[in-house]
């Protein structure tokens, strides 16, 4: 967080964290925070920014939803990357 300059907010959170105060804990996350370090809106929109800024960087990509939003996160996850960006799996030889 320090790279990014998140400083003051990741303090913010760990001290909402130690307090157990989910709800402090989301909103010291900023909107430039989730711009800079995560991806957020419509699947359509998620895609886009996916493939703005990482496509063809990594062999694969740690896609994580947020633990706190329960299974329909994750659900969301799988539903908006499975279609279009999961290659065929390879077979061993």
């Amino acid at each position: 967080m320090t790279l990014h300059g998140f400083t003051d907010e990741a303090a913010a959170i760990r001290t909402a964290h130690k307090a157990g105060d989910l709800e402090a804990m989301v909103a010291a996350v900023t909107d430039q925070m989730i711009d800079t370090i995560a991806l957020a809106g419509t699947p359509d929109q998620v895609r886009a920014q996916f493939d703005a800024r990482w496509a063809g960087l990594y062999e694969h990509t740690l896609l994580y939803p947020p633990s706190f939003a329960g299974p329909s996160a994750t659900t969301a996850v799988i539903d908006t990357f499975a279609p279009s960006h999961t290659p065929p799996i390879e077979e061993p030889r």
